[in-house]
């Protein structure tokens, strides 16, 4: 049977997981909505911000 530390040490990565995933989505969706925006008013200082973020996102996929 695990120790209390190893199921405690568990449980911790598992809610610092689902933080960082849930942050991800979000950002991810505020990234969509931007996108659209950038088409829809042809904006492309807010594309060129939509894709330095998605560089961004994309390394924090990688931690």
């Amino acid at each position: 049977m695990p120790s209390q530390h190893t199921v405690r040490s568990y449980d911790e990565e598992l809610k610092f997981l689902t933080h960082k995933i849930a942050e991800m989505g979000g950002h991810a969706e505020r990234m969509v909505e931007q996108s659209v925006a950038a088409i829809v008013n042809a904006d492309n200082a807010l594309a060129q911000r939509v894709i330095s973020d998605d560089l961004i996102l994309d390394a924090s996929e990688r931690e």
